[in-house]
């Protein structure tokens, strides 16, 4: 991908290179009159088009082999179980805003420096099962289970970059001119998240005093949460279009691709009494969750309460440029 990225600006840069040479004894008057506007500032508006997903699973297989004997004789039965329990999401939307600001030693070329903010929501999704079969020495066999995969989860990225670039201005004409741009950029993030998770757990359950005691397996949702900053440096590369209608403004359209570093981030997860999902024999019972509870779960399953995140997009952008 960086290679990608490198050979993408290069081209860019060159090109651009060619393009101000072949123009620059083309002048149109217009241009000629510009030629001391060294300083632009200007804003915008955009819409990103992510290349990041999210995902994180946790799953388990379960066998047991069950005993009993008393004075009325024995018995004996085979359990076999499995819960999972995930979260997953793609991006579903974007909005952002930012400034910039060019300044030109030279007619066709200058540095940049622009700022950003957006905000990523991620359409997402969590979902749990739980399944026991209790196979009977006598031929017999019980079943329980409960799932769901549309357990209400959100998640949302704020991206702030700050970008310094070298800038090659291409004046086209009286009305149109366009440039290209590329350089180092320093990312702030902010990455918060709700969802919930399955804690599974053994427990002993009969009906009646009479009744045989049947090992069984069951599993509770607890909530669990992102609230995480990080920061990175990266770099961007873009490409304009300016419509000049009057001297000292002009309409911005850009396009551009932010490149940042993976990062690893990691669910919490928060201790409660939280309710069984399969047992309802005498009604609703609760389990207790403690922190020491969700340290082992989350360290057995590490890579299930962490994942990946590529904060890096493209970005479609428009916006007022002001010469002075």
């Amino acid at each position: 991908m960086c290679k990608y990225i490198l050979n993408l600006f290069l081209l860019i840069f060159f090109t651009s290179i060619c393009l101000a040479g072949q123009t620059a004894n083309k002048q149109a008057v217009a241009t000629e009159k510009d030629k001391s506007k060294k300083i632009e500032v200007g804003f915008f508006f955009d819409a990103g088009l992510h290349n990041f997903d999210l995902s994180s699973h946790m799953w388990d297989y379960i066998n047991e082999y069950w005993y009993w004997e008393s004075a009325y004789g024995h018995t004996e039965y085979d359990l076999t179980a499995s819960y999972g329990s995930s979260i997953w999401g793609h991006p579903k939307t974007s909005v952002g805003f930012g400034g910039f600001f060019n300044y030109f030693f030279h007619r066709d070329f200058g540095f940049q420096c622009m700022l950003e903010r957006s905000h990523h929501n991620v359409d997402d999704n969590a979902g749990y099962h739980i399944y026991n079969e209790l196979e009977y020495s006598w031929g017999e066999s019980d079943f329980y289970s409960a799932w769901d995969h549309n357990v209400d989860a959100t998640i949302r990225l704020i991206l702030m970059p700050i970008s310094f670039n070298g800038i090659v201005r291409i004046d086209g004409g009286e009305y149109i001119g366009g440039y290209a741009s590329g350089g180092l950029t320093y990312y702030i993030a902010d990455i918060k998240g709700e969802s919930k998770a399955g804690y599974s757990f053994p427990y002993l359950w009969h009906k009646h005093d009479s009744d045989l005691y049947y090992l069984l397996y069951d599993m509770v949702l607890f909530p669990v949460s992102i609230d995480d900053s990080f920061s990175s440096i990266g770099g961007n590369v873009g490409v304009g279009v300016i419509l000049s209608f009057w001297e000292k403004f002009g309409i911005v359209v850009d396009f551009r691709y932010y490149h940042a570093p993976e990062k690893h981030v990691s669910w919490t997860g928060k201790p409660g009494d939280y309710t069984y999902l399969i047992n309802d024999w005498h009604g609703p019972l609760t389990k207790t969750v403690t922190q020491a509870d969700i340290d082992a779960l989350f360290a057995r399953y590490e890579e299930g309460f962490t994942f990946e995140i590529n904060p890096s997009f493209f970005q479609f952008a428009f916006g007022l440029k002001f010469r002075f």
